[in-house]
């Protein structure tokens, strides 16, 4: 008897170990917890080596750079240190891109929060970054703010414009987060770029064809 409920402790074991190391490779979750902090990644895995690495490397920046700040950080023992990274994605035929979400939180009235996006190019292997817009098109990003002006005046949400031209100024910085797919662009506006902490982000879709990229 003892020898059969050793074998079924055993196999549940390994069943639990199984489960835990498929979960890492085929959803990339991540979650540590202790008593200085709370680290929560959800990261996609994908298939071409170049993305996953450019998505590793972001990733372990984040990490990295908060596990360094919560070192001085002096709270209260009742808050509880955290990082959360999730994200969103978006497969067409020639782009794999993806949006991520970040949010820290080590003490304060609230948490603060980061987007960044990553497009891969299937055919060319490649990365594209703000950079390579311009190469296509050096008026791109009088183009961007243009229309981001012209269109987000009108949001609800934002409620100063003087913070709405400051954040569409046209540079790179203001529409380095992006997303392509074969149609369209979908620019991210963080918190406090364009509007208030309370507003949250933007994101903006605008057709390719309307920036006459394609």
């Amino acid at each position: 008897m003892k020898r059969y409920v050793f074998i079924l402790f055993v196999l549940i074991i390994f069943i639990l170990l199984s489960w835990t190391i498929y979960s890492y490779i085929a959803f990339k979750y991540y979650s540590v917890s202790n008593n200085d902090y709370n680290i929560k990644i959800d990261r996609p895995i994908v298939k071409y080596k170049k993305l996953d690495k450019e998505i590793d490397k972001k990733i372990n920046s984040y990490v990295k750079e908060f596990k360094k700040d919560i070192i001085d950080t002096d709270i209260s023992s009742k808050y509880t240190n955290t990082l959360i990274i999730y994200y969103k994605e978006y497969d067409s035929v020639k782009y794999l891109s993806y949006v991520f979400f970040t949010e820290i939180f080590t003490g304060g009235a609230h948490p603060s929060h980061d987007i960044w996006t990553i497009n891969y190019d299937k055919d060319k292997n490649k990365i594209i970054n703000i950079g390579d817009l311009i190469k296509e098109d050096n008026n791109i990003l009088n183009k961007l703010s243009m229309i981001s002006r012209k269109r987000l005046v009108y949001n609800k949400r934002v409620v100063d414009t003087n913070m709405l031209n400051s954040g569409t100024i046209p540079n790179k910085n203001n529409f380095s987060n992006f997303i392509l797919t074969d149609n369209d662009i979908i620019i991210y506006f963080k918190e406090y770029q364009i509007a208030p902490y309370s507003s949250s982000y933007f994101e903006l879709n605008i057709s390719l064809k309307e920036l006459n990229l394609r």
